[in-house]
C-alpha cells in the first residue's frame, strides 16, 4: 500500500519492533522528518538518530531486520494495537481447541451464519 508523501518539519510516531524492542528497550516516540527525496526520507529523533525510511511504503530501509516501525500519529498506532488484538482474539475462538466453553464450537447455525455475513463468506451448496 502506498503511503502518502510526508513533509519536513512533519511530526510522525516511532516505534521500535524486533530487537529493538527486547529487553524493555521498546520505545514509541515522536519523531520529526529530517529530509524528503524522490525514493527515501528520514525521521530523527533526539539529538543524534536519524532514520532512513522508503518514501512509497513508509518501512525502514535496512539490510537487516527493520528496528523501527512509522506511523502518521499515535491514534494510528494505538488503533493498530487494537486491530491485532481483536484478530488474534476472534482467530483464538475458532482455532484453539474446539472444545468445552469455546465459544466457536457452542455456536449455533444463526451465529455462524451472521458470523459469515459479516466476514463476506458465503458456502458453495454443491460443496455441502
Amino acid at each position: 500500500m502506498e503511503k502518502r508523501k510526508p513533509k519536513v518539519g512533519e511530526t510522525l510516531f516511532l516505534v521500535s519492533t524486533g530487537n529493538m524492542a527486547r529487553g524493555g528497550r521498546g520505545k514509541q516516540r515522536d519523531c520529526t522528518v529530517t529530509r524528503v527525496g524522490h525514493k527515501y526520507f528520514y525521521v530523527k529523533y533526539g539529538s543524534w538518530c536519524e532514520i532512513k525510511f522508503l518514501l512509497k511504503t513508509w518501512k525502514e530501509y535496512s539490510d537487516y531486520s527493520a528496528d523501527y516501525i512509522l506511523y502518521e500519529s499515535r491514534q494510528e498506532w494505538e488503533d493498530s494495537c487494537l486491530i491485532t488484538k481483536y484478530r488474534k482474539t476472534i482467530k483464538d475462538a475458532f482455532v484453539t481447541g474446539c472444545f468445552g466453553d469455546n465459544p466457536a464450537y457452542n455456536a449455533t447455525l444463526p451465529q455462524l451464519k451472521q458470523i459469515a455475513k459479516i466476514l463476506n463468506i458465503t458456502l458453495e451448496k454443491d460443496k455441502i
